[in-house]
């Protein structure tokens, strides 16, 4: 009933587990539609859109938003500097090519402005990285989401995932070390997305929907960085979208 995968997936796993009279938090990531954190509760009767996400037009408009911070824009400035033609390629390279909302688009976007590719790939370069990183840990990156009263509907703020990036390119970290740290550091997102809405809304189980979540370090991590004992659910009939 639902033209967003995201919800379809989502509303297959409560039929299947029979969940309309629990709270369940989803995450939903692919490398093929739209990304989407939904809540379905019974208190609610329906699905709560908690965050999603927003491609921008292109690199340039990232860095102007980075240009209207004091600091980041001093950041923005040192990097430029130091890395020239990284950034001239990052801020003229063609992004249309780019068509869902979603984390894994953002990675692509990652990988150009911190020199790991010079353009858009099909291959997601930053999460390959990360899987041939020989260490345990990276720098612990900056998800974050616009600060709001609301529990629902909140905005990722793309240039803070950037400007984290650059920050730990220009002190030296290695492209495999500071992909890793990426991919953790989304691992811990999502961790601490679902302690917050817990606090709000007593939660039954995750789900996770999406084939991002095939992708054995990305679920490693993930497991790993939920510390609390919720039970963590996945589609029967469709484990994973293909």
């Amino acid at each position: 009933k639902f033209k967003e995968p995201s919800k379809s997936h989502f509303m297959v796993l409560l039929h299947e587990y029979n969940f309309y009279n629990k709270s369940i938090l989803n995450f939903y990531s692919s490398t093929k539609e739209d990304d989407n954190i939904a809540l379905y509760s019974k208190d609610i009767e329906g699905l709560l859109d908690i965050v999603s996400y927003k491609l921008p037009n292109s690199i340039e408009e990232i860095f102007e938003t980075l240009k209207k911070d004091e600091t980041a824009s001093k950041l923005l400035e040192n990097y430029k500097n130091k890395y020239s033609d990284i950034y001239e390629n990052a801020k003229n390279c063609d992004i249309s090519s780019l068509k869902t909302n979603s984390i894994y688009s953002y990675w692509k976007i990652i990988s150009v402005i911190l020199g790991f590719t010079s353009k858009i790939e099909e291959d997601n370069v930053l999460l390959n990285n990360a899987t041939a990183c020989v260490l345990d840990k990276g720098p612990r990156i900056d998800y974050k989401l616009k600060e709001s009263d609301k529990i629902f509907n909140k905005e990722f703020l793309l240039h803070k995932l950037i400007q984290s990036g650059m920050s730990f390119k220009l002190a030296g970290v290695d492209d495999k070390t500071l992909s890793l740290g990426y991919v953790e550091s989304f691992a811990h997102y999502i961790s601490t997305l679902i302690d917050d809405i817990h606090s709000e809304v007593k939660l039954d189980g995750i789900s996770f929907t999406g084939n991002l979540f095939s992708n054995e370090l990305i679920s490693k991590l993930v497991h790993k960085s939920i510390t609390k004992n919720f039970k963590i659910y996945y589609n029967k009939d469709f484990v994973i979208q293909k």
